[in-house]
């Protein structure tokens, strides 16, 4: 997992910035947006880390796509971005 600002496009005109949120490798696939993310832990119990914000095809350095998106429009080598649990809870002033 890695922390990210990245951008996020909505569609061929729009598009917004993402800061702060975190990267990983997990399977999602479209409309699991909103989904909570879950870690297990080794003793049987499992901690929430945050909500599926989307994801961000993988660019080289020079700003390159590095793979093509397939045939249902999702990066073959993507990374999963989801907000932290931490940044909802001071967003929405959870205590």
């Amino acid at each position: 997992m890695h922390n990210v600002t990245t951008t996020m496009k909505i569609n061929e005109s729009e598009s917004y910035v993402v800061l702060d949120h975190i990267a990983a490798t997990y399977t999602s696939k479209p409309g699991d947006s909103g989904e909570p993310v879950f870690i297990n832990h080794k003793n049987g119990t499992a901690s929430m880390l945050g909500v599926i914000v989307g994801v961000s095809c993988i660019f080289d350095a020079d700003g390159i796509q590095i793979d093509m998106r397939n045939s249902y429009g999702a990066c073959d080598n993507q990374l999963n971005i989801f907000s932290s649990w931490e940044n909802i809870a001071r967003d929405l002033s959870i205590k």
